[in-house]
Parts: C-alpha cells; structure tokens; sequence
C-alpha cells in the first residue's frame, strides 16, 4: 500500500537489533476467520470498560494534558503503545520511522487511509458557528463552506489550494526578505515594555504578543497598538480554554461563557479590520483569485490568527524559560558574539522544538483495516501488527523528540549535541509530506528574530526555574502552564564585564 523508507532501529527488542536499518509499510492484512475478527472486538470492549481507561480519562479531563499520560503509559522499547480509554483504544506511535510512514499520507482522503472523525467536525462546525451564527445559519451546505475551508479538516482534493496561498507568502526564501520586517515588529514591541515589564516580564505574553503582531502585519498589513494586540492575545487564550475545555468535556461557569462572547466579538472586529484595509492586502486578494467566498475568508483568517500563532507562541515561550536558566545563560552571549547570523541560535531553536514541539500528537483514524510492517534491507519481515479499522493512531511527536537511543540526555537542553544544523528533523516537529506546516520557516523566523532582538538589548534571566520546565497540554504543549515563571530583561549596559 505505502512505505516509509528507513533509520536504524532506535529500539532494543528481541527482533529487532537496535542498528537494523528497516522501512515502515501500509499492507493489507491477511483474510481473517470469524473468530480472529470477534475476539479483536471482545478485546476492544473490555479495553473501553476498564479500569485502566477510566483513569486515563480522568487524567486528561482533571490535567488538561495528553503528553504526560503518554509518557507513564509508553514503555521504552515499545514500536507502538496502546492507551485505553472509554471511547476506544488509542494506539501510540513514536518511532521515527514509523511517524515518517503515517504522517506523510493524507489526513483525510475518501479513497485513502484515513478520514477526519466526526467529532473534530462538530468542533470546527461549533468554534465557526459561535463565531459567525447569522452566517452559519442561512449556510445549507456546511461540509463545502466550512469544513472544506479549514486545512485541518478538508478532503485531500481542498489541500493544495488551501496551502497555496499561504506557501506563496512563506516560502524559505521569501522568509528571508521579511526578515527585517520581523527585526522590525520584535523592536516595536520591546522599545515598548514598562520599567515594570523588564523586572517581572511574563514571556508567555510577550511571545504572544510578537506572533499576532507578525499574522497581521505580515499577512494583511494590519497594524495597531499594543493595547489592542494585547485584547487580541486574550481573546485567543479565552478561546483556547473553552476549546480545550470542550475537548474534556468540562462545562464552563457563567463568567467564562460571558469571557467567550467578549473574545468572539473581538476576533470578529480582528477579522472585518483585516479584510476592510485598503487597498486589499494582497493575501486577502489572493484568496478571492482562489475562489474563496466572503464568509471562507473570514473563517480562514480566523484560524490563520488561531492556529499561527500560540503554537509559535508555545515554542518560544519554552526558549526564552531555557536560555534564561542559570546552566543556559551562557549561551546568550555565545549568540550576541556570532551575531547577526548566529549558527548557535538557529541550534537552539532547533534544541527548543526537540523538546517542545507545539503541536506534540496528531491523531490519524484508520478508514480500513491494515497491516503496520517493518521489513529489513532484504524485506524480509521482522515485526508486524493489524490495527482493525476505526483505530484512533495518535503520533506523538513529542516522544519521537525525546527518544534517549536518538538524543542522550533526551531532557537536558543542548543545542551542542547538533553538529551541523539538520535540515530535517526526525521528530517532525512540522509534520511531513501533503500536510507538512506551511508555516514552518516562518516559525523558525520568527523565534530567531525575537530572540535575537531580546539579546540586542537585554540579558535574559529566569529567576525561579531551577527544576525541569514543565510541559503539558491538550494538543499545544505549554511550558510552565501553572507556575506563571517571570522572567527578567537586564539592560545590557547594566551587565558587568566577564
């Protein structure tokens, strides 16, 4: 069916030497007799009733987090980990290899492997209708106009048009001429922190901050202040809950419904500014030229500004916590010294992707029943496992990232351990083949950009991170979700000489 060309083996089993070199494959599995299909769906039921699942359940619902139970549950050495919980058991990939072979085909495609399930629909049809109800409703074909138009939900035929726009804007080298552009928007930003904000700066604001500022200004020309950028991060943050709460299953208080209607109306005012600039941004024109209706773009400039800008956000909150670390700081004059093309930056956004990919799982549900293979250079068969159809395959990209026979040390950071800067992660911290991030060099840009124009004029110090930084989330992964750690920007002048 398909295949993923190989690694060696990061993983020690008894088949399988850890300096094998294998491929991943798609196979149709072998017929089954009736009670090779029966026991599978006796098994499966009792997975769904289980003690085990319901505490899983409960984890993610009281944790708001999905990465930590992963790592109680995956056992070193696994190919592949199985997570029971009441809707079904959830099967875990994170070998490299592996990811490779089932993030390289498309997420949802009629005659293909996979589909998008139908609660991810409601959940784009719901955030979309909450936004828009008047326009939802007079909609009777909602499939073509909404989730068509959204990238994380449209059949394999949408996808490139979808993409195109967007890869236009961002291609590697067109990152590289807004460079400036980007110096530009970081110095704005912090030419315009309080006394107050340098002693006690809350980075997860402050990259916020930067990320929305670069969708609009970049994208649609979209300019204002930084109290109005700053409603904006609220506004996202607010949606953001209510979407993870969602997911859980949660049900909001009176206050936090009322919050949500405040944030609706402030992306709808984002939107309608966006798209009534004058003359028409040339993004916006683009999408017209493409077919797109009045109401698709705004729904894609909706979840431009939504999906663009926490997972960068995440990313390089997690960066700045590490670089301003007792053990780290160093590495901040290393930077300043190489400046302004520092090799040791671009290792350490790098490192920071590694250890917090922002989007850390992508779910993939089996249309059909298959057959999971590795073969070796001989193709002989040398493990294998049928995953019935319906199966939820969640690829934890997080754990690829983290994988001690890949990365010694997996948990310390170290930009050092890349000898050249890789240009493939095999982690895929962007994803991989019709569906990798368009986003992706403008997101390495962005965090390069920021911090460098921090270390232009500020020392970096994290006072109160002396442990690990905790890292968890739903499908972003947050550093230091609960703790809310400051950091603190020293002028640089205010630095003594080594």
């Amino acid at each position: 069916m398909s295949h993923s060309e190989g690694l060696r083996c990061p993983f020690h089993r008894s088949k399988i030497s850890p300096h094998t070199t294998y491929t991943a494959h798609f196979e149709e599995p072998p017929q089954k007799t009736w009670w090779h299909k029966i026991w599978p769906a006796m098994k499966e039921i009792g997975a769904k009733i289980s003690f085990s699942s319901f505490r899983n359940a409960w984890y993610i619902y009281s944790q708001k987090d999905i990465n930590g139970l992963l790592v109680k549950i995956c056992k070193p050495g696994e190919l592949v980990s199985h997570m029971r919980t009441p809707t079904g058991t959830q099967y875990i990939v994170r070998d490299p290899t592996l990811l490779q072979l089932v993030l390289s085909q498309y997420r949802n495609e009629e005659q293909g492997l996979f589909h998008v399930p139908d609660n991810k629909k409601l959940f784009i049809n719901k955030i979309v209708r909450d936004l828009y109800p008047e326009e939802m409703a007079q909609i009777t074909d909602q499939e073509k106009e909404v989730i068509s138009a959204v990238i994380f939900t449209a059949e394999s035929a949408h996808i490139s048009s979808l993409r195109a726009r967007v890869m236009s804007f961002l291609k590697h080298k067109t990152v590289q001429n807004y460079k400036e552009q980007l110096d530009q928007i970081a110095g704005d930003i912090l030419d315009q922190l309080s006394p107050s904000e340098k002693q006690a700066c809350d980075p997860a604001q402050l990259v916020f901050e930067y990320a929305i500022s670069v969708i609009g200004r970049l994208f649609t020309g979209y300019y204002t202040t930084r109290e109005n950028y700053q409603k904006v991060v609220q506004a996202l943050l607010t949606i953001g809950k209510v979407i993870g709460d969602g997911i859980v299953q949660r049900p909001p208080s009176e206050q936090e419904k009322h919050d949500y209607q405040v944030a609706l109306q402030t992306m709808r005012e984002l939107i309608e500014q966006n798209i009534a600039l004058e003359p028409t941004p040339a993004f916006i024109a683009g999408l017209k030229e493409n077919g797109f209706s009045a109401f698709a773009i705004k729904v894609y400039v909706f979840f431009l500004y939504l999906a663009g800008t926490e997972t960068t956000a995440a990313v390089t909150h997690y960066l700045l916590l590490e670089l301003g670390r007792d053990e780290n700081r160093h590495y901040q004059n290393a930077i300043r010294q190489e400046a302004p093309d520092s090799s040791l930056l671009k290792k350490c956004t790098i490192e920071a992707l590694r250890l917090n990919p922002p989007v850390y799982i992508m779910g993939r549900v089996l249309r059909k029943d298959v057959l999971l293979t590795l073969r070796d250079t001989q193709n002989a068969l040398i493990w294998s496992k049928w995953i019935r159809k319906g199966s939820y395959l969640v690829n934890w990209v997080a754990g690829a990232g983290r994988n001690p026979a890949l990365y010694p040390n997996p948990e310390v950071f170290n930009p050092l351990r890349f000898e050249t800067i890789p240009t493939q992660f095999p982690w895929l911290p962007f994803t991989t083949g019709h569906h990798t991030c368009p986003g992706q060099f403008l997101a390495k840009a962005e965090m390069e950009s920021l911090i460098s124009e921090i270390l232009k004029r500020f020392e970096i110090e994290t006072p109160a991170c002396k442990g690990p930084i905790e890292t968890k989330g739903l499908f972003t992964l947050h550093a230091d979700p609960q703790a809310k750690i400051k950091i603190k920007l020293h002028a640089i002048k205010e630095i003594a000489p080594d």
